[in-house]
């Protein structure tokens, strides 16, 4: 088994620890705040993971890799302390809500960082991506809903939820379609900054889309794309639906209108990883673990760059 350490106690945490002890993943030390009750806990239900007091006391001990999952703002400042460890580092999302610190990291060896941006491994995105690789252009639309339940959140919430929260599709947007160009940018505000924006991109030539973020809209999160004959929704993020062609439904006494519904195929079906632990963890941990042998390893995951364009591209819609 391999050894990880983890640094942050938080809720999150517990799912982490079931998908890396799958991954081949055995968690010895943990450690939160300066002898953190939260971390203590955590320590004394799960067998073979050592309470530390300290971040120094964690990174005394012979590790093999680390997770980071403290708080947005201390997560950076840790991921600097443990890459003098100079084993593999998996770092929650967003890593910093400053994209001038995952700047003074570039001069760094981060080879072996990858950042928790789960939803690359989302077995509904990795098909969802097959597809697109087979489209010579396509039409995307991407819905971004936040804080659906509060429609009068205030400037703080909002910016807290685009950047900790929307960041996960934003870092999907170039991870699926390719870099992107911006074309333009149209906000409606109210007296707590941006209501509404919407951004349209152009894509490596092959795919045009637009952007659309809300706050206080009761809606799914959803990517959508067309090209020729296809038509690829995911919607929620964690399903596929794939359809070729619509379906008629006749004019009856119960509905006097003729209709056209969606025939979708059953083309896609939830892996098993997907399942038995949270979404996109699983694999994940698996890519941390090849980072053991192959620093350079070509990934799936999000690396620190990603991590700063995701954080670029809410700046700009916030």
């Amino acid at each position: 088994m391999i050894k990880l350490g983890i640094v942050g106690a938080g809720n999150i945490v517990p799912f982490h620890l079931t998908a890396a002890r799958q991954a081949g993943f055995e968690p010895v030390a943990i450690c939160g705040t300066q002898n953190s009750e939260r971390a203590k806990q955590l320590a004394s239900q799960n067998p073979l993971l050592d309470f530390k007091n300290s971040l120094d006391d964690l990174l005394a001990v012979d590790l093999q890799a680390i997770l980071i999952a403290a708080t947005t703002e201390s997560n950076f400042a840790i991921l600097k302390k443990c890459l003098e460890k100079k084993i593999p580092i998996l770092v929650e999302k967003p890593v910093s809500l400053l994209v001038s610190e995952i700047e003074d990291l570039e001069n760094w060896d981060t080879s072996k960082v990858i950042v928790g941006y789960n939803r690359r491994h989302y077995s509904s995105v990795t098909a969802f991506k097959e597809k697109l690789s087979n489209l010579d252009f396509g039409l995307v639309k991407i819905n971004i809903p936040e804080l659906s339940w509060d429609p009068d959140a205030d400037f703080d919430s909002r910016q807290r939820m685009l950047f900790e929260n929307a960041t996960h599709i934003l870092d999907l947007i170039p991870y699926l379609f390719g870099k992107i160009k911006i074309l333009g940018t149209e906000k409606i505000s109210d007296n707590q900054g941006t209501k509404f924006c919407v951004v349209s991109f152009r894509s490596e030539n092959r795919f045009v889309g637009s952007i659309s973020l809300g706050y206080g809209i009761p809606e799914n999160l959803s990517i959508k794309c067309w090209a020729s004959g296809l038509n690829l929704e995911l919607n929620p993020i964690e399903k596929l639906n794939i359809c070729k062609e619509l379906e008629m439904i006749d004019a009856s006494a119960n509905w006097p209108v003729k209709r056209y519904t969606k025939k979708l195929l059953n083309e896609w079906v939830i892996s098993a990883e997907d399942i038995s632990a949270k979404p996109g963890f699983v694999l994940q941990f698996q890519e941390l673990r090849t980072l053991i042998t192959n620093p350079e390893a070509n990934l799936r995951s999000a690396r620190l760059n990603d991590a700063k364009n995701a954080l670029l591209l809410a700046t700009l819609l916030s």
